[in-house]
């Protein structure tokens, strides 16, 4: 009987290769200046809590969006990008004083419509967005605003996301973590989940995605899984500092985020199929389980008016 070891030797290696050049690619662009969201609300502390405030709610509403015209979750985190890239033009690059709420409103429907019609086949109609804005926006706004925002961000419409990195760091999973699909399941939820937090969103994408996997696997198999992806990733060549300040940090805000979603026991314990709905969805988990009715009251997930 012939033995399959030397072919799947061969076949790792090829993989290995394969998301090595995948994730060197994908790590040039990151650190393209163009694609860099940077903390453009540094300036002003309490602007910077209410502005990430909105901003946390509109993601959410664009993952509604997304999930009710069964698009790919990941075009919210293009979309995010390129509102924050357009949002950091405005306050630092045009001196912009400050960015009122109907600004990120009319730019984030853009920004989604924008990033629906580049990676989907189905497109968002802007008189649909407009419609969900409930009079306060017409198409011609959404039309208008994308030619501007084009404008202010070069074209460079194509950002490299934290969905991205994980659905490519997860190839690398040890066999047994791979095998279970609650690990990554996990991990591309946690990436998601990040995409609504400011502070996250001025991280790179690459760790992002690392701390993601690390704290998956921790949540799931434990710290020895977590310890031997670390060591997989040092011998594949794929050179991500694991112990990169910025990691550590991203793994710290993540871990809170997950605890305050409400989605823990999701994760660990039974779960019945109302539970893998959830977990699939982060729309409104910020809010958690502990929000109060005086912040339910400053918005709706739905709507943007």
């Amino acid at each position: 009987m012939t033995s399959t070891r030397p072919v799947q030797a061969v076949q790792d290696s090829l993989l290995v290769e394969d998301v090595r050049e995948r994730l060197e690619a994908m790590r040039a662009r990151e650190s393209s200046p163009c694609y860099v969201v940077p903390d453009y609300l540094a300036r002003d502390e309490a602007e910077a809590a209410e502005h990430a405030f909105w901003r946390q709610k509109i993601c959410e509403w664009c993952y509604q969006v997304v999930d009710h015209s069964d698009l790919d979750r990941e075009v919210v985190a293009s979309a995010a990008s390129c509102l924050d890239r357009y949002l950091a033009s405005l306050l630092v690059e045009r001196s912009k004083p400050a960015v009122d709420r109907r600004v990120l409103q009319l730019s984030a429907m853009t920004a989604l419509y924008l990033s629906a019609k580049i990676h989907e086949r189905r497109k968002l109609r802007p008189s649909a967005l407009a419609g969900l804005s409930k009079g306060c926006f017409s198409s011609e706004d959404v039309v208008a605003a994308e030619g501007e925002m084009l404008r202010a961000l070069q074209w460079r419409v194509h950002p490299v996301t934290g969905v991205a990195f994980v659905r490519e760091l997860s190839r690398l999973l040890p066999s047994m973590s791979r095998s279970d699909s609650s690990t990554s399941q996990l991990a591309r939820f946690l990436a998601e989940l990040a995409v609504c937090d400011y502070w996250l969103a001025t991280r790179r994408p690459s760790s992002v995605a690392l701390a993601s996997i690390l704290v998956a696997l921790e949540r799931t198999r434990g710290r020895a899984p977590a310890t031997e992806f670390v060591g997989s990733l040092e011998r594949s060549g794929v050179d991500f500092k694991y112990q990169d300040e910025e990691v550590a940090a991203c793994r710290e805000r993540l871990s809170e985020l997950y605890v305050v979603s409400g989605f823990e026991d999701d994760f660990e314990g039974e779960q019945d199929e109302e539970k893998e709905g959830c977990i699939a969805s982060p729309a409104g988990v910020m809010d958690g389980p502990d929000a109060s009715g005086e912040d339910q009251g400053r918005g709706d997930n739905n709507d943007m008016s």
